[in-house]
């Protein structure tokens, strides 16, 4: 199985990732809120297979991107965190260690 992990670095790479990642949810028929799968609108892009090539599954059937998110700059890690995509994404996948 092929794993791919996305590691988004500065305030740049933050933003870029972050709309890379809405893009990847909606492509992939999953809530940016919940990180629920909805299999009835999914035409087949969402197969299992496919899906845990960009998203790990967790214990409660619901994906969170494979991605970590890396900056200096408190206040860029902390609008990632703030928008959807950062209630679906876990804390330890944010590292910020600023000067």
């Amino acid at each position: 199985m092929d794993n791919i992990i996305n590691i988004h670095v500065g305030q740049c790479g933050l933003n870029i990732g972050q709309q890379i990642w809405n893009d990847a949810l909606e492509e992939h028929h999953i809530d940016p809120n919940s990180g629920k799968h909805d299999s009835i609108t999914d035409k087949g892009y969402g197969a299992p297979h496919k899906l845990n090539t960009l998203f790990d599954e967790t214990k409660e059937g619901t994906y969170t991107p494979r991605a970590l998110f890396v900056s200096p700059k408190e206040d860029a890690i902390a609008q990632v965190q703030s928008s959807s995509l950062g209630s679906i994404i876990p804390k330890e996948n944010f590292m910020c260690q600023g000067p």
